[in-house]
């Protein structure tokens, strides 16, 4: 019995490492939205049957559970095949894996799985850690190439990598929701969140909250020592700047940044906004997030880092729409696959990917617009 495996759906690590798709520039959002179910629900149907949907049986091994299974590919494929093709041609990996699953299974035209393999390597090329372990898989067993250890073993190093990344990623919303909770823990001592910087009698910037939510980080004695009427970077404060609590930090970081940089960005004139007066320390209160604090976003990740004590350097509610859209000045961002991880004001954490509608951003930047969305 010959073994075709396209998509390593079983093992739970590797979808949490790479679930995320990339939209490819002009692909529908229905396209999109359609190859994910679609493969999600040939993994479940195989699943339900406890079958091994990429076995590919000959003769008398063909019995009633691959025959169905064979049924319900070619279901799919009838119904949506043109969808497949144009999404794959777009680049978006799912529609490349799914059309390679065709070539592989002969799906409505003749089987062809060196023309599968070609696909799956686009996807894989992408970072798709599904194609990649598949690849991997076609490599070791010359299914569609020559056979080839070193290919196989470079492209099952690449989902090695993923899956590291993938716990990375889990640390780093981690420490997203305890800045969150500090925040709140914040609003229950002063009834306000921190402004976004606490200001002189002239209206300049001071510090950052980051500061000022340090004592709720276990890091009273860093705030003890900071003198607050004296600018973030004055001569007695800047010897902090290297003090920067890890919890500011992703761990996917990569190295030769100064550790004093910070990953992790406020949203300016959205649920951050500077102190009104000197001697201020609160912002925004619980009662002022009218669009509910489920639906309104605290905390994002930035690609370019900043000086943890910078009260200047957050990123505004335009720049954080500019990273999808990718116009202007792109600040947002970060090193996990397919988009970032960002804290809403409830405590939770989404992974919030590069084909998110650039509205729906805007309006989850913002905590009182009114707005009616659905957070994907």
């Amino acid at each position: 019995m010959k073994k075709i495996v396209l998509l390593a759906f079983c093992i739970p690590l590797l979808c949490v490492a790479c679930s995320t798709a990339v939209q490819a520039p002009g692909t529908p959002q229905s396209d999109l939205a359609t190859v994910k179910q679609d493969l999600r629900e040939i993994n479940e149907y195989a699943a339900a049957r406890n079958y091994d949907v990429w076995v590919k049986p000959t003769g008398m091994e063909r019995n009633d559970a691959y025959t169905n299974i064979e049924r319900f590919l070619n279901m799919k494929r009838a119904r949506n095949v043109t969808v497949w093709q144009r999404a794959a041609e777009r680049g978006t990996p799912e529609g490349q894996v799914l059309l390679g699953l065709r070539y592989f299974h002969g799906l409505g035209i003749p089987a062809d799985e060196a023309v599968g393999v070609d696909w799956l390597r686009k996807a894989a090329e992408q970072g798709y850690a599904d194609a990649q372990y598949s690849l991997g898989v076609c490599f070791a067993r010359g299914i569609g190439v020559p056979q080839d250890e070193r290919e196989s073993e470079k492209w099952f190093g690449k989902v090695a990598e993923q899956v590291s990344n993938a716990a990375e990623q889990l640390l780093c919303a981690n420490h997203e929701k305890q800045i969150v909770l500090a925040l709140h823990n914040y609003h229950d001592t002063y009834g306000a969140f921190p402004p976004l910087y606490t200001v002189d009698e002239e209206g300049n910037p001071l510090h950052s909250w980051r500061v000022l939510i340090l004592p709720f980080i276990e890091q009273r004695a860093l705030y003890e020592a900071i003198r607050f009427d004296e600018p973030w970077d004055s001569g007695h404060n800047r010897q902090f700047h290297n003090n920067m609590p890890s919890i500011y930090r992703c761990p996917s970081s990569s190295g030769g940044v100064p550790f004093r940089d910070t990953t992790y960005s406020a949203i300016a004139g959205g649920s951050f906004r500077p102190a009104t007066k000197a001697e201020s320390v609160v912002g925004l209160k619980l009662s002022d997030v009218t669009d509910g604090t489920s639906n309104t976003l605290a905390i994002v990740e930035v690609i370019e880092p900043f000086n943890w004590m910078d009260p200047t350097a957050d990123v505004t509610v335009e720049e954080l729409v500019d990273w999808v859209v990718r116009s202007g000045r792109v600040r947002a961002g970060s090193r996990h696959f397919g988009g970032i991880n960002a804290a809403l004001l409830d405590g939770s954490v989404r992974f919030i990917a590069y084909d998110i509608d650039p509205e729906i951003l805007r309006a989850m930047a913002t905590p009182s617009g009114g707005e009616s969305v659905r957070i994907p």
